[in-house]
Order: C-alpha cells, then sequence, then structure tokens
C-alpha cells in the first residue's frame, strides 16, 4: 500500500513539474493584458509574425510584420532592442509561440498574446486594414527605372533595417552632388516583395551600381557615403 501510495506521489509531482509556469523572459497575456501593455503605440516594439497577406487584412495598431516563416526573420529581429520587452502575436499562437522560444534563446525577454488575433478579435478589439494587398513594383517597371544615360544607384532597404537608416542620407546627398554622373533610386523591400525575390534579395542593405542595365558594383551590407561616392566617380 506504501509502495502504491508512492508511485501515485511521484506521478502527481511528474505531472506538475511539466506545467508552464512564468518565467521572468517569457509570458503569455490574455487579451486585456496584452492590450493594456501595447497601448503605447509606436514606443513599444510589437511584431505581428504572419504572412504579409494576414497582416495586410488586418493587424493590432502599430504592429510590425515580421513574418516568421519569412526570408527576412533572423534580420528583422536582429535589429530590436534587447534591453526591452517584445510583445509578439500571429493568428492563432501557433508560429508566435515558435518565434517566441527562439526569441528568448536569444536573448529577448518575450510577452506573446494567448490565442492570437483570433483571440483578440473575438474580444471585438481595434485593429488597421488595408484595402488591398500592393504587389509593388514590377520586374518590368524596374528595367525601365534602370535604363538611362546616367549611372543608376539603387539601394534596396527596409524601415526596420538600422544600417539602412545610418545609410539614408548618403543617398540625398550623393543624389544633389552627382546629379549628373548619376540617378539615384531607392526601393523599400517590404513593399517590393516579389520584386526582392526575383533579384534575389536575401538580406539588407543590398547597393547595385547599374551601367547601361548591367550592374558594375554591388555592396551587400553596411556601404559608407565615400564608398559609394568612389564607385561612381
Amino acid at each position: 500500500m506504501t509502495r502504491i501510495f508512492l508511485l501515485l506521489f511521484l506521478a502527481f509531482q511528474s505531472c506538475g513539474a511539466q506545467t508552464n509556469s512564468p518565467s521572468s523572459n517569457y509570458q503569455i497575456l490574455d487579451v486585456k493584458e496584452f492590450s493594456e501593455a501595447v497601448k503605447d503605440g509606436a514606443k513599444v516594439q510589437l511584431i505581428d509574425v504572419r504572412t504579409p497577406g494576414e497582416y495586410s487584412q488586418g493587424h493590432i495598431t502599430d504592429a510590425q510584420n515580421f513574418d516568421w516563416n519569412g526570408q527576412y526573420f533572423d534580420l528583422q529581429i536582429s535589429n530590436l532592442d534587447k534591453s526591452q520587452p517584445v510583445y509578439i502575436y500571429c493568428l492563432s499562437g501557433g508560429r508566435s509561440a515558435s518565434a517566441a522560444k527562439k526569441m528568448v534563446n536569444e536573448g529577448f525577454t518575450i510577452y506573446e498574446l494567448k490565442g492570437g488575433i483570433n483571440n483578440w478579435r473575438a474580444n471585438n478589439m481595434p485593429e488597421i486594414a488595408q484595402s488591398a494587398v500592393s504587389k509593388g513594383m514590377s520586374m518590368d517597371d524596374f528595367n525601365k527605372i534602370i535604363t538611362d544615360e546616367r549611372l543608376v544607384l539603387v539601394d534596396f532597404y527596409a524601415e526596420w533595417c538600422a544600417p539602412c537608416k545610418k545609410m539614408s542620407p548618403y543617398f540625398d546627398n550623393i543624389s544633389k552632388a552627382l546629379n549628373d554622373k548619376v540617378k539615384v533610386v531607392r526601393i523599400d523591400i517590404d513593399a517590393n516583395r516579389e520584386l526582392g525575390k526575383k533579384l534575389n534579395i536575401t538580406s539588407l542593405p543590398v547597393v547595385k551600381l547599374y551601367k547601361g542595365n548591367e550592374v558594375v558594383w554591388e555592396k551587400v551590407g553596411y556601404a559608407s557615403e565615400e564608398e559609394m561616392k568612389a564607385q561612381i566617380k
């Protein structure tokens, strides 16, 4: 009898050990808690890990779209501030749980929305929807843009990319100083995902210099203003 009781006790303890208890760097919040936590909007690191198509049909205000299954996810999260918490959600919780696990392992503090945006909607919480998904620039449009008597300097960037932001003023300076030699074009890769796939843009930033529709110089990663001017001259 004593042995049976001991086995039952150990089984109970084992089951209890598998319960998901809160930890200091990962919490699951209900809709009310999540809503209260992200009410400061743009000041909060809030990410929607669904696809761009899902995101465009409706998302929480000020959420950034970091597609968990997209090619840029690792790069996107690398631009987040690890000293500040990240709030995360998907459709119902599956993808956000996977993304949260990865991010916690990389040193982030994560707060996940329980039940995802489905639960958010069930509680009649506000969201923003775009009327249609923009496919962005076509390859034909891009080829027309790079057809010029001058050199054409193309900057592929994204708003979430820290090196891209640092480089942004360089292109204005180059356009003003070397307008007779070069045409400067900046392409937001998030707004032109199909074009990015066709041109094999797999990391950011990317700068390409075209002459007669041919790439004569390319830099993946941060490029200084002086480096780009040297290639143009």
